[in-house]
């Protein structure tokens, strides 16, 4: 069942357009390594002829990207 809220969001997840108007640092600037290694990531997954909903962690090979995708997750998300 989908929560309905009742009050403002007064945390950090409430974000607001001033916040960003002339603020950069939220920007990801990934590595040439960091996009070669999803790409090759995405491309073995393609291969497997896995479903895209049965892809883990563990079945998505990005060492050096996926401990960075982790990181903005978190950010994300918390």
């Amino acid at each position: 069942m989908t929560t309905i809220l009742r009050e403002p969001v007064t945390d950090r997840s409430a974000w607001r357009t001033a916040d960003f108007a002339n603020d950069s640092s939220w920007i990801e600037t990934w590595s040439r390594r960091e996009l070669d290694e999803i790409d090759a990531a995405l491309r073995a997954v393609q291969k497997s002829g896995r479903p895209w909903h049965e892809t883990t962690r563990e079945t998505f090979e990005a060492p050096v990207a996926g401990a960075r995708m982790e990181a903005v997750a978190e950010e994300l998300e918390h």
